[in-house]
């Protein structure tokens, strides 16, 4: 990925990520208890 390492020098960006990493992470975990 190209991107990555532009994403990491942006503190805005790289909050974004983890914020949709966590999201996903959630919804795997709702889906693994439905």
């Amino acid at each position: 990925m190209a991107g990555t390492c532009w994403m990491a020098e942006n503190p805005r960006c790289m909050h974004e990520n983890l914020v949709r990493h966590a999201k996903n992470r959630i919804q795997e975990r709702e889906k693994i208890e439905k």
